[in-house]
């Protein structure tokens, strides 16, 4: 199959890969899928053998413990703040704010 027929297939059948075609609704649960995607991938493929190479790089037992247990530490720190902040606002502008602090959180990790 060509570039010029695969790019003819996309455009004719697969309506999901082009998410401007989509409801706000629709875009929205493709946007999650691929950031839960992402996600599984850190998490699972990263992640995982990140010790490992710090390690091997000659890391202390310490900065290893600090660096498996770091992430749930920010995010036990940064979800009350986050709670608070969707809970006291009755509108939906709680959302941006709670995720805002959640991705603070995985970006102080």
């Amino acid at each position: 199959m060509r570039l010029a027929d695969a790019k003819r297939f996309i455009r004719t059948n697969a309506r999901w890969l082009q998410p401007a075609q989509l409801s706000i609704v629709n875009r929205n649960i493709l946007y999650l899928t691929l950031d839960t995607a992402v996600q599984g991938l850190m998490m699972g493929g990263i992640f995982s053998f990140l010790s490992v190479f710090l390690v091997r790089l000659g890391a202390t037992t310490l900065q290893t413990s600090l660096l498996t247990s770091l992430p749930a530490i920010v995010m036990v720190i940064a979800s009350p703040p986050a709670g608070l902040s969707s809970r006291s606002s009755a509108t939906s502008s709680g959302s941006p704010t709670s995720s805002a602090s959640f991705t603070a959180g995985r970006f102080c990790w």
